[in-house]
C-alpha cells in the first residue's frame, strides 16, 4: 500500500506485512480507496504502537490531480526519466500524471483493493506484488518513485538494506530513486518529539515507527514504517549502491531525495 495513508505523507500503501500480500480482512487502507472511488465516504485510522490514533491523510490526496500536490511534489517531476517504478502506487495519482506525459510506468502495491482502484482508472500496467517479491520480470527501471513519504516502506534499517540493494539489481546504471520522507526531528509536535525521545533511548531511528490502519472493520497486520532524517538516510545508503544526490524541501518537515547509483 501506499504511503498516503498517514496523516502527513502523501501518496501510496507502507507495507502491513513484509514479503506477502493483504487479505480482504486486513486491506483497510486500499479498501477505503476503493470505497472513495465508488463515492462511498471513507477515512482510515491511523494506530501507533504507544496508543495513539489519527486519521490518515483522506481520499482527496489519494486522487488529487496535479495542480493539487505541494510544489516540492511537482518540483520532483523534472527529475523523473526513462522507464518508471511507482512502489506503493495507492490509487495511482503519480503514474497517471506520468502515464499522460508519455512516460512508461508500473506501479506495485502489497493492497489487492489499491491495484484494483488504479484498474478501474485505466492503470493498466498497476500489479498486486509486494516489494520484496519485485524482481527482473517486469523490466529494469531508470526511475523509482517512493512518493508520498514511501521512503517509509524501508521499514527499519534491516529491511531498507534488502530493498536497496533489490532496487540496485531492478535498476539501469544511470538510475534514481526519487523519494519522500519527514524529519522527525524537526517536528514540533509535543507527541511526535515524545515520540523521537521513546526512539532514541530504544536505539531506534528517529522517525521509526510501528503501526497500523483500520477502516470500518478491517485492520492491517502491525508494520515498520521509516521516516529518515537526512543523514540517517544517507547512513542507510552505504554500502547498497546509492547516494544522495539532492534534497527537495519543503517548508514544514518534509523532504525529497533524489538518490542516485553509484558509479
Amino acid at each position: 500500500m501506499g504511503g498516503d495513508l498517514v496523516p502527513d505523507t502523501g501518496n501510496g500503501p507502507p507495507e502491513r506485512r513484509a514479503g506477502r500480500m493483504l487479505r480482504n480482512t486486513e486491506d483497510a487502507y486500499g479498501r477505503a480507496m476503493l470505497d472513495h472511488f465508488h463515492g462511498r465516504d471513507a477515512w482510515e485510522i491511523v494506530e501507533r504502537d504507544d496508543g495513539n490514533f489519527s486519521i490518515g491523510a483522506g481520499p482527496q490526496l489519494y486522487f488529487a490531480g496535479v495542480k493539487q500536490w505541494r510544489p516540492v511534489e511537482r518540483q520532483a517531476m523534472r527529475y523523473v526519466r526513462g522507464h518508471v517504478l511507482d512502489v506503493g502506487c495507492g490509487a495511482g495519482r503519480f503514474m497517471l500524471h506520468l502515464r499522460d506525459r508519455g512516460f512508461q510506468v508500473v506501479g506495485i502495491d502489497n493492497s489487492p483493493s489499491a491495484i484494483e482502484t488504479c484498474r478501474l482508472r485505466g492503470l493498466e500496467s498497476a500489479y498486486a506484488v509486494p516489494l520484496e517479491r519485485l524482481d527482473d520480470s517486469f523490466g529494469t527501471f531508470d526511475t523509482v518513485l517512493m512518493l508520498g513519504g514511501n521512503l517509509g516502506l524501508l521499514g527499519t534499517p534491516e529491511r531498507a538494506g534488502r530493498i536497496l540493494r533489490r532496487l540496485h539489481r531492478v535498476t539501469s546504471l544511470d538510475a534514481r530513486i526519487i523519494g519522500a520522507s519527514r524529519d522527525r526531528t524537526k517536528d514540533d509536535d509535543p507527541d511526535i518529539a515524545a515520540y523521537v525521545r521513546r526512539n532514541r533511548r530504544n536505539g531506534r531511528l528517529s522517525g521509526q515507527a510501528r503501526l497500523r490502519i483500520h477502516y470500518r472493520r478491517l485492520a492491517t497486520p502491525w508494520f515498520d514504517f521509516l521516516r529518515l532524517a537526512p543523514d540517517e538516510l544517507e547512513g542507510l545508503l552505504d554500502a547498497t549502491g546509492w547516494r544522495i544526490r539532492r534534497l527537495l524541501e519543503a517548508p514544514d518537515s518534509l523532504y525529497i531525495a533524489i538518490i542516485e547509483r553509484e558509479p
